[in-house]
Order: C-alpha cells, then sequence, then structure tokens
C-alpha cells in the first residue's frame, strides 16, 4: 500500500496538485496503524489538472477523467484503482468551508520510508473522526456511538 500512496503522491507533487493524506493511513502515522483497505487523499485540483493526471497515472491506475471532473464540479470525491498490486485511492476534493480551508493550512510534510508526502494534522484527524463517528450513517463496521479504531490512542498522543 505504501507503494501505491507514494506512486501517487510524487505524481500529484510533480503536477503541483496539492493534497494531503487522511484516514486511517494517516491515523496510524500517529498511532499503533490498524488494517485498512484503501487510501485517503483529500485533494485541490482544478479542472485544468484532470486531464494532466490522468495522462501521468493511466498507465498502471484505473482512472476516468469524467469522473474527476463531475467530483471537482460538484466537490466531492473520485476513485482510482492502481492495477498492480491492486490499491484503491479515494480522492476527496476539499471543501470550500472555512474550517476546511484551515485544516488543509495545517496540513504537515513528513517523510515516510524517505518519501516526503503531506498528511493531516493529528487534531484535525481527530475532528475528522469524530465528525465521522457522529455521522447519520455511522461507520460501517460499528455503532454510530463506539469510538473508531485507534481514536483513544490519538487523543492520548495529542
Amino acid at each position: 500500500m505504501a507503494a501505491a500512496l507514494f506512486d501517487v503522491t510524487r505524481v500529484l507533487d510533480a503536477l503541483e496538485i496539492a493534497y494531503m493524506l487522511t484516514g486511517s493511513m494517516a491515523l496510524s502515522l500517529y498511532v499503533m496503524p490498524r488494517m485498512t483497505r484503501d487510501l485517503d487523499l483529500v485533494v485541490e485540483i482544478g479542472s485544468d489538472q484532470a486531464q494532466a493526471l490522468c495522462r501521468a497515472l493511466e498507465a498502471t491506475h484505473c482512472i476516468d477523467e469524467r469522473k474527476i471532473l463531475d467530483a471537482i464540479a460538484h466537490r466531492f470525491m473520485f476513485n482510482v484503482i492502481r492495477l498492480e498490486p491492486p490499491v484503491k485511492l479515494d480522492f476527496v476534493i476539499r471543501k470550500s468551508a472555512p474550517y476546511r480551508t484551515m485544516e488543509f493550512g495545517r496540513r504537515r510534510r513528513m517523510e515516510i520510508d524517505g518519501q516526503a508526502l503531506w498528511v493531516v494534522s493529528p487534531e484535525d484527524l481527530l475532528l475528522a473522526k469524530l465528525f465521522w463517528a457522529k455521522a447519520p450513517l455511522g461507520p460501517p463496521h460499528a455503532p454510530a456511538t463506539s469510538p473508531p479504531a485507534g481514536l483513544r490512542a490519538l487523543v492520548g498522543e495529542l
């Protein structure tokens, strides 16, 4: 999974598409790692950058420019699948709310296995996990009242 992350973040950096790693993979950088099935990246991408992203990844990933443009227009997410080994990447278009702008501004540059990449701050990750756990549907694997895995450990780290 790390190889998929490094490949994609190198492309995003080269194309000057701002991003930050979030979700369970980011959580595992701050506390005891846990199993995750995908990678979550928040991106600031314009429609003028969609084609370049597709061209940079199309040889090794399943990627659809129309879905990217639709996600940009409606400010939601799009998926990219790395073909070998298979890894699902969720690209979330950064929301325009003031908190989301500040959150993105607080991201941290971290080095992992010699690869520098942008990661959500632990404080913002904690808030995101709390918001996610309180969502009407809650996490798919547990009642909305149970804390996400690693949340207590993250609180202890802050």
